[in-house]
């Protein structure tokens, strides 16, 4: 589960403060680690940075009927063109809505809060490479993207996207 998907479950999207601020360091630690090994990760927000999951159950050691006694049975959402058209061939009736593992932001405890950066396909070096463009949501695009389009994105972009989720 993501940062986001936390914040969207919870009526007022908001961490406690506790727990905003072990989030907050632990981002600042994951950034640096990504950075000091040479790499800008070039999409920092809150899609990627997910929370571990703390289940009180192992989900490899359940049965179907187990699994589905905890986390209901699964749920079939029919997939509907917008023009109401047929679908084509290839494309399924109906898709299978994930099972909600998370927790709402507000009710996130401090034990529970710890994090995994994810999302690596933005990566890059930029000692081998130069990135002019940015895939980051514009709310946390670094604006020398906008600004300064001739100019390499590199590790300031991600502090500047690291600020901004903090």
């Amino acid at each position: 589960m993501s940062l986001s998907e936390a914040k969207d479950e919870s009526h007022n999207r908001l961490f406690q403060l506790d727990v905003a601020r072990a989030l907050a360091a632990q981002l600042v630690i994951a950034v640096e680690y990504v950075h000091s090994h040479g790499f800008v990760h070039g999409d920092l927000h809150y899609e990627n940075v997910l929370l571990q999951l703390q289940l009180p159950y192992n989900l490899d050691q359940l049965t179907i009927e187990e699994l589905y006694q905890k986390c209901g049975e699964p749920q079939a959402e029919a997939i509907r063109r917008f023009d109401r058209k047929s679908l084509p061939i290839a494309i399924p009736s109906h898709a299978i809505i994930p099972i909600w593992f998370g927790e709402a932001s507000d009710k996130l405890s401090l034990p529970e809060a710890k994090i995994l950066l994810a999302d690596f396909g933005e990566a890059f070096s930029p000692a081998k490479q130069q990135i002019y463009e940015s895939h980051t949501p514009l709310i946390n695009r670094p604006p020398e993207v906008r600004f300064e389009p001739d100019k390499s994105i590199s590790f300031p972009s991600d502090v500047w996207s690291l600020g901004c989720a903090i």
